[in-house]
C-alpha cells in the first residue's frame, strides 16, 4: 500500500497518514529509575497545558503519572538489566489518554480488587486517587508486558 518496506507497526498495519492524533499531540517517555520518576510530573503538566488542558486536569495528569510510575518502579523493578516503563500521553480532542507499558513481572489483575479494599480507605491512597480522577482505568497483559491505560 505504501510502496515501501514497513519500518514501524503503523506502516505494517497500513494505517492511513491521518490515523490517530498528530505527533505534536503525543508525549512519549521512558523511565528506568526512581530519579526519572521524580522529574516527570513537570514535563507532563507543561505538555498538557500547552495543548489546552486546564491547570487542574494538567496537574492531575502529572500526579497520576508520578504515582503510578513510582509504584511500578518500587514494586515491579527487580534489579535486572533493561527494566523500563514506557509512558505515552496522548491529547485527543475529547480526552487525555495515558498508557503505561512495563517489562516487570506480570501483575495479577485479581490483585486489583485487594488494592481497592473498602476495609482500609488509607491503603494504596495514591492509586485510589488516580482511580478517582480518571474516567477509565484498564489493565492488560500483552505479549508478556503489563499495559495500563488511563482515560481522563
Amino acid at each position: 500500500m505504501n510502496r515501501r518496506m514497513p519500518k514501524s507497526i503503523p506502516d505494517l498495519c497500513c494505517y492511513p497518514e491521518d490515523f490517530g492524533v498528530a505527533d505534536d499531540q503525543r508525549l512519549n517517555i521512558s523511565i528506568h529509575s526512581m530519579e526519572e520518576v521524580i522529574n516527570i510530573s513537570e514535563t507532563v503538566i507543561e505538555f498538557c497545558m500547552a495543548r489546552g488542558l486546564d491547570k487542574l486536569n494538567s496537574n492531575r495528569a502529572g500526579l497520576c503519572i508520578e504515582e503510578l510510575a513510582g509504584n511500578i518502579v518500587t514494586h515491579g523493578f527487580t534489579g535486572r538489566k533493561g527494566e523500563s516503563i514506557d509512558i505515552s500521553v496522548t491529547k485527543s480532542p475529547e480526552d487525555l489518554i495515558i498508557k503505561f507499558k512495563d517489562n516487570c513481572p506480570l501483575f495479577n489483575p485479581e490483585e486489583l480488587d485487594a488494592i481497592f479494599d473498602p476495609e482500609d480507605p488509607a491503603k494504596n491512597i495514591g492509586v485510589r486517587i488516580v482511580r478517582n480522577v480518571c474516567k477509565e482505568m484498564e489493565y492488560h497483559s500483552l505479549l508478556g508486558l503489563n499495559v495500563l491505560s488511563i482515560t481522563m
